[in-house]
């Protein structure tokens, strides 16, 4: 029998054939991930559920942060796939959530300017880290220093030391419409990107331009840097590209897609997944350009992925976050036999 998600993988091959050749080889099977569909919860007067904008895995893989248009943070609870706590501090639309590397600490902003940290041991009141002149729309921390940057409807990234809670720099962006910040894996730059589809790069030491150049011919959505120090970026012009600012300059483009792109989120050194709003998560090869296939289920544009060794977590405008289990293994087929669904709804749980 057919199962109702469908994955559509370029070229014809047959279950266990492989795709590609030589170093790039995958078993199409392997795109073969379960799901688990969670509705968020109604908070609201009007009983609708929250559009979602923005979710964050933790580092242990425990615990998913949820941000949306309902003004809270909600923590869902992996293994019973429950939400078991909501948190409330923002007066408007919560934009964007991040666990810092350790997971003690979770940061969120949004439309009301605030940047609030939470103690994720505790859940106590959060502190207020700052409330900035203009609405924030992006937050990340550097995975080896105490710092944060976020980026929103300005044209300045602000970075905070988030042991000291002292604002470190505040750095002119390109534009005044930013949606994109990340930092490089050893920490030593930052980047932000936005509506003019330009890339500044900083050294997060002294706040010094490091690089800039032209990514994309219209917003940029998001950015994330390799391992390698290459900034991975998409946006509303349909278009991925790896580039190499602090290097070559050289820049590859993944085939143009049929959606404007909200996310894309590295799975490792070489594969990485774009959503947007054709309502599906493609999963790409980075170095044969190759698109390994397409995950369906949503009924929205897919705004926000985070993703760990063995999950891919998406949130969604149809008020549904997924987790998609990157490895299916003896335990998740038992747990299809209760709640576990194949991942593809005709209409929203």
């Amino acid at each position: 029998m057919i199962q109702r998600r469908q994955f559509i993988v370029m070229g014809s091959v047959a279950a266990g054939y492989l795709i590609g050749v030589g170093p790039s080889r995958i078993w199409a099977e392997d795109l073969n991930w379960g799901c688990n569909p969670i509705q968020t919860l109604t908070h609201s007067q009007n009983e609708r559920a929250p559009v979602v904008t923005g979710v964050c895995l933790s580092p242990d893989e425990t615990t998913i942060a949820v941000v949306g248009d309902d003004h809270l943070v909600s923590i869902l609870d992996v293994a019973t796939k429950k939400f078991v706590r909501t948190l409330t501090a923002h007066r408007d639309w919560v934009r964007s959530v991040a666990f810092s590397p350790d997971g003690a600490q979770l940061a969120t902003v949004g439309n009301d300017r605030f940047v609030f940290l939470w103690n994720t041991t505790t859940w106590a009141d959060p502190f207020m880290l700052a409330q900035q002149q203009h609405a924030v729309i992006e937050v990340a921390y550097s995975p080896v220093a105490p710092q944060l940057a976020t980026v929103g409807f300005s044209n300045t990234l602000y970075m905070y030391d988030v042991a000291t809670k002292q604002e470190i720099f505040q750095l002119k962006c390109p534009c005044e419409d930013n949606r994109a910040v990340a930092f490089s894996k050893d920490g030593r730059h930052v980047a932000a990107g936005g509506r003019c589809g330009r890339i500044r790069v900083w050294d997060s030491a002294t706040g010094t331009v490091a690089a800039e150049y032209g990514a994309h011919r219209q917003r940029i959505r998001s950015i994330q840097f390799t391992a390698a120090g290459k900034i991975l970026s998409c946006g509303d012009d349909q278009a991925v590209r790896l580039a190499d600012p602090l290097g070559t300059n050289e820049m590859i483009e993944l085939p143009s897609q049929s959606a404007k792109l909200y996310h894309v989120s590295l799975l490792d050194n070489d594969t990485c997944a774009t959503a947007g709003s054709d309502n599906q998560i493609a999963i790409w090869k980075l170095s044969s350009r190759e698109q390994l296939g397409v995950l369906k289920g949503h009924t929205g544009t897919v705004s926000c992925l985070s993703s760990s060794p063995k999950l891919l977590i998406s949130g969604s405008y149809d008020t549904q976050i997924r987790i998609w289990h990157r490895q299916v293994d003896t335990v998740l087929k038992q747990e299809r036999q209760t709640n576990f669904d194949p991942g593809w709804n005709s209409r929203i749980k």
